[in-house]
């Protein structure tokens, strides 16, 4: 990834929302696009799958730091308080609300990969502080993604 698309970030107020969400644990990697896929159709299953529909995903921990095999990785949609199966999915907030820089990539492993190697010195240079005690998320906006990109959204002081 080059700073050119760094250049191109948006902030957003993201609110805390109420969220119906899968979790994996293990290392990261093609099992998180399973559970991605899985949710999906549940998702769609449920009617809650629409045109404009935003989906997430978090991982919770830094494998630098936290062994494979206990590595987090949530996937969810935002939903309505009145929405109450949680037979297949976990209730809840899958994140806190807050500021975030969304950047915009290429909804590849490769743009992905390269997000993750390059992003805290793009940030830096952007002078952007980076809030570490909240998790990055990753927004899949279905009309970003219709057109190939996803946004990866850094929290920000």
């Amino acid at each position: 990834m080059n700073g050119d698309l760094f250049m191109n970030y948006t902030i957003k107020n993201i609110p805390t929302q109420q969220f119906a969400y899968m979790r994996r644990t293990g290392a990261y990697g093609n099992e998180n696009y399973r559970l991605m896929a899985t949710f999906k159709e549940w998702a769609q299953n449920e009617q809650l799958f629409e045109k404009n529909t935003v989906l997430y995903g978090v991982a919770r921990d830094n494998p630098k730091t936290t062994l494979p095999d206990k590595c987090r990785y949530d996937v969810g949609i935002p939903i309505l308080s009145t929405f109450s199966d949680s037979t297949h999915v976990n209730i809840g907030s899958l994140f806190s609300g807050g500021k975030y820089a969304l950047f915009q990539i290429e909804h590849t492993a490769e743009g992905v990969k390269q997000f993750w190697m390059t992003f805290e010195k793009e940030i830096q240079q952007q002078n952007i502080t980076y809030n570490t005690a909240k998790s990055i998320l990753e927004r899949y906006d279905t009309n970003l993604i219709e057109n190939g990109y996803c946004e990866m959204c850094v929290p920000i002081d």
